[in-house]
């Protein structure tokens, strides 16, 4: 997979992209197409983070899944607290 990314800070936050085409290949099986996009942002208030993430990723699953266009998408959220 080749992979792109951007990264920028606005304000007291930081915002970052990352795009990715290519191919795979798991096994003796034929090359399938990959694909990945992801958003993300962070900020600090004081000793706290938030970081904040969503995405699409799509690949060949068939050694998990047998499902030859295996995709999924997903949003993550993390509090960093200090102790």
């Amino acid at each position: 997979m080749l992979a792109v990314g951007w990264r920028q800070r606005m304000g007291d936050w930081r915002h970052g992209l990352t795009a990715g085409l290519g191919t795979q290949q798991i096994a003796a099986e034929p090359f399938t197409p990959t694909q990945l996009l992801e958003f993300s942002s962070e900020t600090q208030a004081e000793r706290y983070a938030l970081r904040l993430r969503a995405g699409y990723s799509r690949a060949s699953g068939a050694a998990a899944t047998n499902d030859p266009d295996y995709w999924y998408r997903y949003v993550m959220g993390e509090l960093v607290l200090p102790f």
